[in-house]
């Protein structure tokens, strides 16, 4: 790994060694589009995704083990029998092991045990000792029932990677496959199934935010604008697969529902003073027309190609054939085949991104001008783990 004392040039050049000659397009694609700090940023980030997981592919082949006092026997047997239901085994913990991923159960010990572990929270942050710090900060993954902890994990000041909800109680069932499915244990198909009932109540009007991430979602909320469902977003190692199967289940979602279309927003978005005023006139537009996707904001769309032009109400909408953003949009059921064909084997985000997955399907997007919303890029992209760099367009 890269020392402090190594200068940029240095970095730089041992990234570019190590690359296949496949990958080096890439490098320099980012290289260049989005400078030195980021090429490096992202081979690390990768580097490390890469090895730790590998390395935890392997060692859950092995086994998978719960670590826990006698004090949660119960709350023990009940997770044993939750993984059963999805189809795995949760085996009992022997301290000689070392191979296979262990399940540390709401542990009171700062011990770290050997190989990969999972820890299973439910202490408050505030109640934590620097032990335990360290305990979490080792884990391969946190797991947290402490719903207020959040707003402490969603700076990044004390853990590098976002923990993962899972409630004690209500929608128990979803958020465990739900980080199951991020682990890759289950696959998308067995996770839609044992979990299709679980948004009966969100309607058409959604907003994708993720759960462990309430700052954000209030900020959102505190626009004022508009009657959204919120979904609490589906998550993967890689950022942005689980965005694109946050859309999968999302479009599933409202094909079962028999919805004729579907508005899907991301918590990032930013409403200008006349969202409401304007978004009832394209609404009105769309109405009796045959498209694909209305899009309220484009990326890269220098490389758009207008098609057409509609002047409405005072709205100048054009189509185009682009679709490069996916904070606003509205889908029509014509589309709803398309995002579920999407292949979430491809782990490629030069290919794979649900956006560029669609743009392979001479979709008919309408857009007004100027963009119906705007993007915040404080944070980043929870969803996609990157920033998308709208406020360039």
């Amino acid at each position: 790994m890269f020392t402090k004392k190594d200068s940029k040039p240095t970095v730089l050049a041992r990234i570019l060694v190590r690359l296949s000659p496949r990958r080096i397009g890439k490098a320099f694609y980012i290289l260049f589009t989005e400078g030195p700090r980021a090429l490096i940023k992202k081979s690390l980030e990768a580097n490390y995704i890469d090895r730790d997981f590998d390395a935890f592919r392997k060692a859950a082949e092995f086994g998978l083990f719960l670590s826990s006092s006698p004090e949660y026997e119960a709350e023990a047997a009940g997770l044993v029998s939750e993984f059963s239901a999805r189809g795995l085994e949760l085996k009992s913990f022997d301290k000689k092991e070392k191979n296979g991923v262990s399940f540390l159960l709401f542990p009171e010990s700062d011990e770290k045990p050997e190989g990969i572990y999972i820890v299973i929270n439910k202490k408050r942050a505030e109640d934590m000792s620097e032990g335990y710090f360290e305990l979490l900060k080792s884990a391969y993954e946190v797991i947290d029932t402490e719903t207020h902890n959040f707003t402490v994990w969603e700076k990044r000041e004390l853990l590098s990677r976002l923990p993962y909800f899972l409630p004690e109680a209500e929608d128990r069932a979803f958020y465990l496959s739900r980080f199951l499915l991020a682990q890759e244990l289950i696959d998308f198909n067995t996770f839609y199934e044992k979990n299709r009932e679980f948004p009966s109540c969100l309607g058409n009007n959604v907003c994708l935010s993720l759960r462990e991430t309430p700052l954000r979602r209030e900020s959102f909320k505190a626009q004022g604008i508009g009657d959204f469902s919120f979904f609490p977003g589906l998550r993967h190692r890689l950022g942005f697969l689980g965005c694109a199967l946050s859309y999968k289940f999302l479009i599933n979602y409202a094909k079962d529902s028999g919805f004729k279309r579907i508005l899907i927003i991301e918590d990032d978005a930013v409403f200008p003073p006349d969202f409401e005023e304007r978004f009832k006139k394209i609404s009105d537009f769309l109405a009796d027309r045959e498209f694909d996707v209305f899009s309220g904001l484009l990326a890269e769309s220098k490389t758009a190609e207008i098609l057409d032009f509609f002047p409405h109400e005072g709205e100048r909408i054009v189509l185009t054939n682009r679709l490069m953003s996916m904070v606003l949009n509205i889908y029509s059921e014509n589309v709803y085949d398309s995002f579920l064909e999407y292949d979430e084997s491809c782990q490629d985000p030069f290919k794979n991104t649900i956006d560029r997955f669609l743009n392979n399907k001479s979709l008919r997007v309408f857009c007004a001008l100027p963009f119906l919303v705007g993007h915040s890029e404080e944070g980043g992209s929870t969803l996609w783990g990157k920033s998308s760099h709208y406020e360039d367009m």
